[in-house]
């Protein structure tokens, strides 16, 4: 069905690409790849890595848009050291409500283990 992320097939396709020994680059990429393969309306899903004092883009899926205003916004963190950020941009805008919210939630929790 589009539009439902369903965590559970892209934590797994996470898991068994920890265990072929991906890099946390290619990990981003599985994740933001599957994540946006679910349709609308994840229009773009952007992967950013923390570096020194800020965040930098490591992996991206999806259209690119001139507004970079992120529907959704999620940390990844492990305890409490935020090791990165999930953004999704819907398509249309402003489509990412509480269902979404928490299925992203869930893979960035299961990223934090991972990376």
């Amino acid at each position: 069905m589009p539009g439902v992320l369903r965590p559970d097939p892209v934590i797994r396709a996470l898991q068994g690409a920890f265990c072929r020994d991906a890099t946390r680059l290619d990990l981003l990429r599985v994740a933001a790849e599957r994540m946006h393969a679910a349709g609308p309306p994840y229009g773009s899903v952007r992967m950013f890595l923390h570096e020194g004092e800020g965040m930098e883009l490591a992996a991206q899926a999806g259209e690119e848009s001139e507004d970079r205003r992120p529907d959704l916004a999620v940390p990844v963190a492990r305890r409490h050291e935020v090791l990165g950020r999930i953004e999704v941009t819907g398509s249309p805008p402003g489509t990412l409500g509480e269902t979404e919210t928490a299925a992203v939630q869930e893979i960035a929790d299961a990223l934090a283990v991972l990376l």
